[in-house]
C-alpha cells in the first residue's frame, strides 16, 4: 500500500509537469498562429481566445497519452538511475507489483480522455469550425490587404485601403460600387468591418469621407459629405458542413453502417485505449541500469510511440480505402503494440524461471 502511494505520488508530480510544459507549448504555438491570422484580417481578433479556449479541449486527447508515457519514462527511470527500484525488488516486489499503481492511474485517465474523446471533443471540433467560419465571414476578407485591391462576389465592385493605424483600423479607403446606370465612388479616412449579431450581416463603416454617385459619361454627379457611412457587404457564405461524420455524437456513429462513421469510431476509442498500452511499454521500457542514466532508452521508447501512432493513422487510412477490413481496422495496431507490452513483461517476470529461448540455444548448443 505504501509502495502504490509513493509511485502513485511520484508520478502524478512528474504527469502534471509534462502536462502543463506541452499545454504551454500547444497553446503560445497556436496563439502564436491566430493572431498572425488577425493581424492579417483573416481572422476576427475576438474569436482568438475562444477558438484557443476550444483547443484546449480538443487537444487534451492527444496531449494527455503523451504526457503520461513521458512521464512514466521519466519517473521509473529516476527510479531505476537511483537504485530504489533495486531496493524494491530485494524485498520481493516484481515488475507486476510495480505496474498495479501503474494501471490504475492509468485506468482513471483512459475514462477521462475517453469522456473527452467520445462526447466532448465532437462538440468541441464543431464549435471551432463554426467559429472559424463566422470569424472568416466577418473578416472574409481572406484577400483584403492593405495596398491591394479587392472585389466582393462582383469583379466590377472594388475595395482598396492603404494601410492599418495602431487601432487596426483601415486608413485611406477606396470603394467602387456599379450597379447600373449608376456608379459610387466612396472615400474615407477610415473605416473597419462589424457584424450584426442579431442576424449576422456584415458591415463596412466607413468615416469622414464623401460619397459620389452619376452615371459614367455624364456631368450629372451627386456628392455628398458624411461623418459617417454604412455600407452591407454581401460575401459568400463560408462552407460549414455540419454532417460531416466529426461532428456526430458517438451514439450516432455506433448505430450508423457507413464504413466511414465506423472508422470514426473506432479513431475516437484510440486514444483512450493507448493510454494503458502506452504506460504499459513506458514501465517496461524504462528498466535501465545505473551507468545508463534515466534517459538511456527515451530515446527508443519516443520511437515505439512515433511508431504506435503512425501505424494507427495508417490504418485508418487504409480502412477507409477498403483495403483493410473495417472488423481489424485500427483494433490490429492496439492488438500488436497490447502484445509488445505483454512480451515485455513476461520477459521482465519470467525470463529466468520460463525463458522464451531456452539457455543454451542461447549458448549456440543443441
Amino acid at each position: 500500500m505504501l509502495l502504490s502511494r509513493y509511485l502513485l505520488k511520484e508520478l502524478s508530480a512528474t504527469f502534471l509537469a509534462v502536462v502543463l510544459l506541452l499545454m504551454a507549448i500547444f497553446l503560445s504555438h497556436r496563439f502564436a498562429k491566430y493572431l498572425a491570422q488577425a493581424a492579417r484580417g483573416l481572422l476576427d481578433g475576438d474569436l482568438v481566445f475562444i477558438l484557443l479556449g476550444f483547443n484546449i479541449i480538443t487537444s487534451l486527447v492527444v496531449l494527455l497519452p503523451i504526457a503520461f508515457f513521458v512521464a512514466n519514462l521519466l519517473t521509473f527511470g529516476r527510479l531505476y538511475k537511483d537504485n530504489e527500484i533495486v531496493a524494491m525488488m530485494a524485498c520481493g516486489v516484481n515488475q507486476s507489483q510495480l505496474l498495479r499503481p501503474v494501471m490504475l492511474m492509468a485506468g482513471g485517465l483512459t475514462l477521462f480522455v475517453a469522456m473527452i474523446s467520445l462526447w466532448i471533443m465532437p462538440w468541441a471540433v464543431e464549435k471551432i469550425d463554426a467559429y472559424r467560419a463566422q470569424g472568416t465571414s466577418i473578416i472574409g476578407l481572406s484577400g483584403v490587404q492593405p495596398g491591394r485591391f479587392k472585389s466582393f462576389n462582383n469583379p466590377d465592385n472594388v475595395f482598396y485601403f492603404e494601410k492599418y493605424n495602431q487601432f487596426q483600423e483601415m486608413l485611406a479607403v477606396f470603394i467602387h460600387v456599379k450597379n447600373p446606370p449608376f456608379d459610387t465612388v466612396v472615400t474615407a479616412k477610415r473605416a473597419k468591418f462589424s457584424q450584426n449579431n442579431l442576424n449576422n450581416e456584415i458591415f463596412l463603416s466607413l468615416y469622414d469621407g464623401f460619397r459620389i454617385q452619376g452615371v459614367p459619361g455624364q456631368a450629372d454627379y451627386r456628392i455628398s459629405y458624411f461623418e459617417q457611412h454604412e455600407i452591407r457587404i454581401d460575401l459568400d457564405k463560408p462552407i460549414f458542413n455540419k454532417v460531416h461524420n466529426k461532428y456526430l455524437s458517438t451514439l450516432s456513429l455506433w448505430r450508423s453502417g457507413d464504413l466511414s462513421d465506423k472508422v470514426e469510431l473506432q479513431w475516437r476509442l484510440a486514444m483512450p485505449l493507448s493510454v494503458i498500452i502506452l504506460a504499459l511499454i513506458a514501465v517496461l521500457m524504462s528498466r535501465t541500469t545505473q551507468r545508463q542514466g534515466r534517459f538511456a532508452k527515451l530515446f527508443a521508447a519516443l520511437l515505439v510511440y512515433l511508431a504506435y501512432y503512425n501505424a494507427i493513422g495508417i490504418a485508418r487510412t487504409l480502412t477507409l480505402q477498403g483495403n483493410i477490413p473495417y472488423q481489424v481496422g485500427l483494433w490490429g495496431v492496439h492488438a500488436l503494440f497490447f502484445l509488445i507490452g505483454l512480451i515485455l513483461l513476461w520477459h521482465a517476470d519470467y525470463r529466468h524461471k520460463f525463458p522464451l529461448i531456452p539457455a543454451r540455444w542461447r549458448h549456440g548448443h543443441p
